[in-house]
């Protein structure tokens, strides 16, 4: 296995830590996924990493995790769009390296979690424009599908203090959600305080275009944190789009369940078998979308 870490920025604000599986001789080429795990925009969360590559390893997949800018890695620099740039730079460095690496360039897929959702659901939206400044070529930064588990779509996801307080939900929780909230702005859009316009800018739900590619969605109807009607929203929109797409939403589970079995799970309340099916089950979709791309 070819497993390294890769600085993307010349620094520790962004890393790329790769998990190739041994190619052979001749060199066989294949899929690959980028992780982005979750945290909050606070930090990379170590649970929706590592076992998640080794999981996709197990499923036939090369698989990468990317620890983009966040406010632990990058203070004051983890603002909309720099996770996306980060993203885009490992693309492009994953294709310019997939001859001697054995990836198939024209088969490489994101999988975001939560706030990792959120950068890859936006850069699916954003890959072919501007905002992404000079990083590459459109063909090295194309993603060719993405899965997004209980993604953090849009700003209008996250928990609201006041609503809960009004609830009922007991103070020491509320002001947890508050500091939550005022940290996540912070991080994510570089104010605690954004205007419409700064939250319409990164909203992954207002975007979707032409260029959006295959997407597989997961969530649970059990997440109090990221509300999971946002995720249905998204389905639809990708269906009005004529854009493939596939979903999941399982009954019960809380929010930041990764695989939801022994290698991710953290407490007792993270482990629930059937939930664990969605790897298998995005693992499939991906291949049939990348055999499907390759006979059109």
């Amino acid at each position: 296995m070819r497993h390294e870490r890769l600085y993307l920025n010349g620094n520790e604000t962004a890393v790329l830590t790769t998990y190739l599986l041994d190619s052979g001789t001749p060199v066989q080429q294949r899929p690959l996924v980028v992780i982005c795990p979750g945290g909050g925009f606070l930090y990379c969360t170590p649970k929706e990493g590592e076992c998640v590559a080794l999981h996709f390893n197990r499923l036939g997949f090369h698989a990468a995790v990317l620890c983009y800018s966040t406010a632990a890695s990058a203070p004051g620099q983890s603002a909309f769009p720099q996770p996306e740039r980060d993203l885009a730079a490992a693309l492009c460095l994953l294709r310019q390296n997939a001859p001697d690496w054995g990836i198939d360039p024209n088969r490489i897929a994101l999988l975001g979690f939560s706030a990792g959702g959120h950068v890859c659901a936006s850069y699916s939206n954003f890959w072919n424009t501007d905002l992404l400044g000079d990083i590459g070529t459109p063909a090295q930064r194309k993603p060719n599908a993405q899965v997004l588990c209980y993604p953090a779509l849009t700003t209008k996801q996250f928990p609201d203090p006041q609503a809960a307080a009004a609830s009922g939900v007991p103070a020491p929780i509320v002001e947890r959600m508050r500091n939550f909230v005022r940290d996540s702005n912070r991080a994510m859009l570089g104010t605690e305080y954004p205007t419409e316009a700064q939250c319409t800018a990164c909203d992954a739900l207002e975007h979707i275009g032409p260029d959006t590619p295959p997407t597989f969605l997961m969530h649970t109807f059990g997440d109090h944190l990221i509300a999971p009607e946002y995720t249905l929203q998204m389905a639809l929109r990708l269906r009005a789009a004529h854009i493939p797409c596939e979903i999941h939403i399982f009954e019960q589970g809380e929010h930041g369940l990764s695989l939801a079995d022994a290698t991710s799970a953290t407490k007792p309340a993270e482990l629930d078998p059937h939930i664990a099916h969605w790897a298998e089950l995005a693992g499939e979709w991906l291949r049939r979308q990348f055999e499907k791309g390759m006979a059109e």
